[in-house]
């Protein structure tokens, strides 16, 4: 099967749209924050893992997910938050 991720497809949507930019900076905070004070719209993409028959210890995303979504919204611009799970997740 053919899988695209969500940045592989953000990118491929607006690759052709004049005036866009698409930025990766996986977890690290200060550059996510850095590229959103730079950003019309900011889009955070986070989720867990898990697989039938393994069980989750918790509900949540992780120290480092919440603290990515925490900081990019601090910087103040549109932000859009993608979870990705096949589970509930507590934020």
């Amino acid at each position: 099967p053919y899988v695209v991720g969500a940045f592989e497809g953000i990118r491929n949507f607006l690759h052709n749209v004049t005036g866009t930019s698409v930025t990766w900076t996986g977890t690290n905070l200060l550059a996510a924050y850095g590229a959103c004070k730079k950003a019309d719209v900011c889009v955070v993409v986070v989720g867990v893992r898990s697989a039938e028959g393994g069980d989750r210890h918790n509900l949540s995303l992780g120290l480092i997910q919440e603290l990515l979504v925490e900081e990019v919204a601090k910087a103040g611009r549109k932000t859009v938050v993608v979870i990705h799970s096949g589970g509930a997740i507590y934020c």
